[in-house]
């Protein structure tokens, strides 16, 4: 696309440094220093927006928040993820209007797009209408993902970003972003007015539904939600981790056999359990 890239951005800058010298050098009035100051200002403006709106379209492609820390120049993927975290405070954006799909036939044709008499009619091809609406319900992903094993998580697998976030069942209601690790579900992140006042904030949740406190992310809400969906998902990955690592920690507790005091044979010994 003609305009984006290096190659669209290079007379932008150029022009700036040109306003720049000219500033530095005396020779713009009064006048013109204001224009230009007001332009470069609504330029800052539009240039933080471009940034958020690329770092989450990296995000959303797969990019790691290492390799978009390397293309920001940052020290670490905790500075990109903080400057993240401050673009989308300072660029709040308006919710997304979700429209219905365009009609397949004109109105008032007697043909609809609706195929319920032909699901009452009970032909083959109707059969599936049904069965794959139901898969695509809310509810119905929430119950199958109650019964689907949670991935193993593991400190890599955070370290690197190695998990992906894809739309949930019902977005357009919920804006619910499931989190994936090796293409299987490890919980989902959402929007949370939980205490929150002027703006949501983020929370992650097990497959159960069950909302997690967010914790070993930093910064944080006034009401202790994440601030960001990326650090909501992070979140909730550590959150299993420690599930996981306490669950693999915990001994196996067999119970131990009664013993039969040959002696005396009505006498039936019990010990007690280990760790009791």
């Amino acid at each position: 696309m003609p305009g984006t890239g290096d190659k669209g951005l290079d007379g932008v800058i150029q022009a700036l440094a040109g306003l720049t010298a000219a500033a530095r050098g005396g020779g713009l009035d009064d006048t013109a220093a204001l224009a230009s100051l007001a332009a470069a200002r609504r330029l800052a403006d539009e240039l933080e927006r471009s940034e958020l709106a690329l770092i989450e379209a990296a995000r959303d492609g797969g990019a790691t928040w290492s390799t978009i820390a390397a293309a920001m120049g940052a020290r670490n993927r905790q500075t990109a993820q903080k400057r993240h975290a401050d673009l989308a405070r300072r660029c709040p954006r308006p919710p997304s209007v979700d429209t219905p799909p365009p009609a397949l036939h004109a109105p008032g044709s007697g043909i609809t797009d609706d195929p319920g008499p032909a699901i009452r009619r009970g032909t083959k091809s109707a059969d599936k209408v049904p069965r794959d609406r139901e898969a695509a319900s809310p509810k119905a992903a929430l119950a199958a993902a109650r019964r689907s094993p949670v991935p193993r998580i593991t400190a890599a697998v955070i370290a690197e970003g190695r998990y992906e976030l894809v739309k949930a069942p019902g977005h357009a209601e919920t804006r619910a972003w499931h989190v994936l690790v090796s293409g299987r579900r490890a919980g989902l992140v959402r929007p949370t007015w939980r205490r929150e006042r002027s703006r949501p904030g983020w929370e992650g949740a097990g497959n159960a539904g069950t909302a997690l406190p967010a914790a070993g992310i930093g910064r944080v809400t006034a009401a202790g939600n994440a601030r960001t969906r990326d650090a909501a998902a992070v979140s909730l990955l550590r959150a299993l981790l420690r599930q996981q690592e306490s669950s693999r920690a915990k001994p196996a507790t067999e119970p131990c056999p009664p013993l039969v005091d040959a002696g005396r044979p009505g006498l039936v010994i019990r010990p007690r359990p280990r760790g009791a």
